[in-house]
């Protein structure tokens, strides 16, 4: 199984910054069923971070990743 997911972020109405865009994140999961009802699972996000994140950083525009990988099962 493959899902991708793709979703943009803006703050409601700031005062101190003007700039309202948090940014964009790409996410992406594999999962492969290894036994019946059992599937190892990879997934991975990435936080392309906007100016409003920058500004309220200080001007660091560090973009966050995310991995982790696991093992599910049904009984």
């Amino acid at each position: 199984t493959v899902l991708g997911q793709f979703a943009y972020a803006v703050t409601a109405s700031d005062e101190v910054v003007e700039d309202t865009d948090l940014g964009m994140e790409f996410d992406v999961r594999l999962a492969y069923e290894v036994a019946p009802k059992t599937e190892v699972w990879a997934e991975g996000a990435y936080l392309a971070a906007g100016d409003y994140v920058e500004t309220k950083n200080g001007g660091e525009n560090d973009s966050p990743m995310y991995y982790a990988l696991g093992v599910m099962t049904s009984f």
